[in-house]
């Protein structure tokens, strides 16, 4: 999985990756960083994933928080 933003540029990224084929749960977590961002402009962040995912809700379940830091 993957995030980006083709209205910023990145600075760095942490692809979240995990492989198996068990039926236990676990947590995926990955970022993008990207500069460039103004006050008051919306921009549009994509994730990408690739794979399958196994099947039951757990599987379909996907969290987003965005954090701005101004440095």
């Amino acid at each position: 999985m993957g995030v980006d933003c083709t209205q910023l540029e990145a600075v760095s990224k942490h692809v979240g990756r995990f492989s198996g084929g068990n039926t236990e749960y676990h947590q995926l977590t990955f970022w993008g960083v990207f500069r460039g961002a103004k006050a008051g402009v919306e921009y549009s962040f994509t994730i990408s994933m690739t794979g399958v995912p196994q099947s039951g809700s757990a599987a379909r379940e996907t969290t987003s928080i965005c954090m701005a830091v101004n440095l």
